[in-house]
């Protein structure tokens, strides 16, 4: 008997109705409700602040049109999470998510994303997933 192999597919992409930088901006700031907005943005409905996360915000071009890509980076010490974002047809779309939570810790979060030239000319991005469990 064979057993069917699963088929990975990914995400689809998702439209946000801001930039990245203001959403970079909202996560940021002093005020709660933008704190909260900023989540809101990327699709994380909090119902508490958590406070400011750390945010890094970088702009680089992974594909093979001339616009540059953008990547946060948030932490809020308890978990990371990156998000590329890709403007396509005048509009912002999240094209990866992706989370590091299981034992976290700040030296490992640093390096959750990194930007190397791998394989194309331009920029590649590598995610270092962490997972641990027994998968029962």
């Amino acid at each position: 008997m064979v057993t069917p192999k699963p088929v990975v597919k990914p995400e689809p992409a998702r439209c946000v109705s801001a930039d990245p930088l203001r959403i970079c901006q909202l996560l940021l700031s002093t005020s709660t409700p933008d704190r909260l907005r900023g989540h809101g943005l990327l699709g994380k409905q909090l119902d508490r602040d958590m406070g400011s996360p750390e945010v890094l915000y970088r702009s680089v071009n992974l594909d093979a049109d001339d616009e540059s890509e953008s990547i946060l980076v948030i932490s809020d010490g308890r978990t990371s999470a990156a998000y590329v974002f890709d403007r396509q047809s005048g509009a912002w779309w999240i094209v990866g998510e992706f989370g590091y939570s299981w034992h976290w810790h700040a030296e490992q979060a640093e390096r959750f994303i990194t930007l190397k030239p791998l394989v194309s000319d331009g920029m590649d991005i590598l995610v270092r997933v962490q997972e641990g469990g027994t998968n029962v």
